[in-house]
């Protein structure tokens, strides 16, 4: 893992373990499994508060 954030590698071998992603269906767009992983891992490494993560993981 290079950073916070997983190779591309590393996330075709867990990306199975994921459930399939759905289609927003209104409302605001989600996250793919994979952004989420990388702002948990982010959270996970550097300790700081959920809400201060930075804005590339979105609101």
């Amino acid at each position: 893992m290079k950073g916070h954030e997983i190779s591309e590698q590393e996330w075709n071998r867990i990306k199975p373990l994921f459930p399939p992603e759905k289609k927003p269906q209104g409302g605001r767009l989600g996250k793919s499994n994979r952004e989420m992983l990388n702002a948990i891992l982010y959270w996970l490494n550097t300790g700081i508060p959920w809400r201060d993560l930075p804005e590339r993981f979105g609101p």
